[in-house]
């Protein structure tokens, strides 16, 4: 027992004994969204960079949503990093993903504290949770709410038990259009008076767009404000 708790005591990356509660020490943190962090010129409403001025290529692959960010691309030590987030390794790394999306979301202090803005976590396939004990994407918006006060509503729910990743492109928009839905509640929020203005669906990874893109388009029949995206990771 001693001895596990020196080791999470060390940081993941480089092994020095100044880990803090992300699992990561402030060097190795920084220099990973330093060099992890999209920058230069980037398209408005996807975050991806501009490569020519006859329009963006990349904007296609989500339809539904206003805008979309994703942070980075599933490469280096950001894909390592949330592989061992997603397999439950180091749960720790939560914090990390957590800072990333708080420094990166366009969201005003104010909004926040007066929930006109709120998360909605994408849903796992049905049984992720009950197998696994645990939803990475689920956890990181609860940290979000408890690190910074971001308002959290688990608005959808999915009932397939599908992994996208044996799907091709084709048939993952195919097959998303039938399994998401509402949970419990959610019309009821949506049609309040102190519902937001904003919502955002949290993802960790983007493929094809074929998940966030049903969501969205879902949350659309209901709420007449804003629908944005963002994601930790997309792959290239």
């Amino acid at each position: 027992m001693f001895l596990s708790i020196l080791a999470d005591s060390h940081c993941i990356l480089c092994g020095k004994a100044e880990a803090g509660i992300s699992g990561l020490c402030a060097g190795c943190s920084e220099k990973i969204i330093k060099d992890a962090l999209k920058t230069g010129p980037l398209c408005s409403r996807c975050s991806e960079p501009v490569l020519s001025e006859k329009g963006c290529p990349f904007c296609g692959a989500l339809t539904g949503v206003d805008s979309y960010i994703s942070l980075t691309w599933f490469q280096s030590y950001v894909k390592e990093l949330l592989l061992l987030y997603k397999t439950g390794k180091e749960l720790r790394l939560r914090h990390f993903f957590a800072r990333m999306v708080h420094d990166c979301l366009p969201v005003e202090r104010t909004d926040l504290l007066k929930g006109k803005t709120a998360l909605v976590p994408v849903p796992p396939r049905r049984g992720k949770i009950r197998r696994q004990g645990w939803d990475q994407v689920d956890l990181l918006c609860s940290t979000l709410h408890k690190k910074y006060g971001y308002r959290v509503l688990r608005l959808l729910k999915r009932s397939d038990r599908v992994q996208q990743k044996t799907l091709g492109l084709e048939e993952r928009a195919e097959h998303m259009k039938g399994v998401l839905g509402f949970g419990k509640g959610a019309v009821d929020v949506l049609s309040r008076q102190d519902r937001p203005e904003k919502l955002i669906l949290l993802d960790d990874i983007l493929t094809s767009g074929a998940t966030l893109g049903a969501a969205s388009s879902l949350l659309n029949t209901r709420f007449d404000g804003r629908v944005e995206a963002i994601v930790i990771c997309r792959v290239i």
